[in-house]
């Protein structure tokens, strides 16, 4: 029997524990929760502070979601000497015959200087939905894949600087029209042995077809993960029959968390609407260029497509960073696209054959 700490007893540690109990009962027991916010019991297990951790000698999993705190904690956990340290994956498929660690969690390693929450990469930048609001701009740019050899040299690149990131976004655009994505799936993984690794997909080419596809994710223990927008809601349970078929480890968004955008994006810097920043943290590699964020990542396509002139400034070349925490540093600062990035929520929608300015941004 392994023993555990969990690290955050909020949804995720309950989600986390009833995985425990529903599919590892008998390998698996959770001696505590660690939580700053909370004493007790949860689900009858009790709630430690971080000073008692000392006294366990436990493999501590992480129950957060959000990446930059997960850092943040992992770097805590570390300075008071704990050993073994796991992210949560908070994945909805059943068990595949996995154990524990490999079905549930990813392993963190590294040091102040190494450590990323999190990084992106395109593998197409072309979608087969056209969201309006996509702050991707996916829906402007034509059927055309850039080089493999391309999308190789993003993650040598950003491996080479640092093995230690937590999460590793492979998505677009609709990844799933990129017939080699295999191998890029392969690559991703050879470069970042440790790093939780998602493929970010609307569902809608999720078949059967792609068997060779689920067995590269599977052997690779990569997640895909499915956005579900309202074309995709209506073949749900077709997507999860497949996945489980193919033994794909997986997670689906419902489309309840798509029904709204927010199309974040005011042609002006003094809109009238509140200031937010709904892509804090998707930190995006692209073409040997890195960005806080896709909406200046791939600002230059809006602004020719439309002949406006909203600040590019913030994206700089990989090459000008020597350690991940110098490129951390960077990506956190504010840039001017943050001036204009707004909360204006919108129904979800489809561009039409003619894309219009309106469709990716707030004119007032």
């Amino acid at each position: 029997m392994i023993e555990i700490l969990v690290y955050g007893a909020g949804d995720n540690g309950k989600t986390l524990a009833e995985r425990v109990k529903t599919l590892y009962s008998s390998e698996v027991k959770i001696k505590a929760f660690i939580d700053k916010n909370k004493t007790g019991e949860v689900m009858g297990i009790p709630v430690i502070s971080l000073d008692s951790v000392n006294g366990y000698s436990l493999p501590v999993v992480i129950s957060i979601e959000k990446r930059q705190i997960v850092m943040a904690v992992y770097k805590e956990l570390k300075s008071i000497g704990v050993k073994d340290i796991f992210m949560f994956l908070n994945r909805h498929n059943p068990r595949y015959n996995n154990s524990f660690f490999e079905g549930e969690c990813s392993e963190l390693t590294g040091n102040e200087e190494s450590l990323l929450p999190h990084i992106e990469v395109h593998a197409v930048d072309y979608c087969n939905l056209n969201c309006k609001a996509c702050i991707h701009y996916s829906g402007l740019y034509k059927k055309e894949e850039f080089q493999k050899e391309i999308v190789f040299s993003d993650i040598k690149e950003i491996s080479n600087l640092t093995k230690d990131i937590i999460s590793f976004y492979i998505l677009g655009g609709e990844p799933l029209l990129r017939e080699d994505l295999g191998d890029v799936i392969k690559y991703a993984r050879e470069c970042l042995p440790k790093s939780d690794i998602q493929v970010l997909t609307n569902g809608l080419l999720v078949s059967e077809r792609f068997v060779d596809l689920w067995t590269v994710m599977r052997e690779a223990n990569v997640t895909l993960t499915v956005s579900e927008y309202e074309p995709t809601s209506h073949k749900s349970d077709e997507i999860i029959k497949v996945l489980q078929n193919n033994k794909v480890p997986y997670i689906i968004r419902p489309y309840n968390y798509k029904d709204k955008f927010i199309k974040t994006i005011a042609l002006s810097a003094d809109s009238q609407y509140k200031h937010t920043c709904i892509c804090d943290g998707c930190v995006n590699v692209y073409k040997g260029t890195i960005a806080r964020c896709p909406a200046v990542m791939y600002l230059e396509k809006l602004n020719s497509e439309f002949g406006i002139e909203l600040p590019e400034d913030g994206i700089y070349s990989l090459e000008d960073f020597t350690n991940a925490k110098e490129l951390y540093a960077k990506m956190v600062e504010k840039i001017p696209l943050c001036n204009h990035c707004v909360e204006y929520t919108v129904d979800w929608g489809q561009c039409a054959a003619v894309r219009k300015l309106e469709d990716f941004v707030i004119t007032e």
